[in-house]
């Protein structure tokens, strides 16, 4: 356990570690520099992961001579930096194929026929066969409300069933308001 308890003070101490480091440091890739090569720089644009390894004033002057694009034309750069924005995968267009994109840019054949089944039977119920805004839908139900409401129309047969089918299609109506643009209170 002495022993043992030795060594650790030996790494710990600052004089050996600096001593250990220096012996097997690298010196920098510079022909006649003596000093430590502690940072690296790449070799070529395609040997990016091997490095010379230089000192702190000769990687200063290799990066400012680094050019990456050197020797390439124009157009080669250009789909350098297009591939390099993707980080160089294949992409594809949002929302599928554009045979589907097409199709759902041209405008249908009535502005109806994009609700749904439940809003068209009850806009029909309504009476209404153009696009409207919400104050309108509310309007015609007040007018039929009155018109088919069972004290106002006496003793009507099916009066009362057909405020009830009215009442549940202003209910679908107001539940698809944000259709219709103005909301209701």
């Amino acid at each position: 356990m002495a022993k043992r308890r030795a060594d650790l003070d030996d790494i710990m101490n600052v004089a050996f570690y600096e001593s250990t480091v220096k012996k097997h440091a690298r010196a920098c890739d510079v022909p006649g520099c003596k000093a430590a090569g502690e940072h690296r720089a790449p070799r070529h644009r395609h040997l990016l992961t091997e490095y010379y390894w230089f000192c702190l004033e000769h990687v200063k002057e290799y990066n400012a001579r680094w050019d990456y694009y050197a020797g390439m034309s124009a157009e080669a750069v250009e789909a350098d930096v297009r591939a390099a924005a993707t980080w160089e995968r294949p992409t594809r267009p949002f929302g599928g194929n554009r045979a589907n994109n097409q199709q759902r840019k041209q405008p249908p054949a009535d502005s109806m026929s994009l609700l749904a089944a439940e809003v068209r039977d009850a806009l029909q119920l309504f009476g209404i066969y153009d696009r409207c805004d919400f104050t309108a839908i509310k309007v015609r139900y007040k007018e039929l409300a009155k018109r088919y409401h069972p004290d106002a129309a006496g003793a009507a047969k099916g009066t009362e069933e057909k405020l009830k089918s009215i009442n549940a299609a202003y209910a679908v109506l107001k539940k698809y308001s944000h259709l219709f643009g103005v909301m209701p209170v």
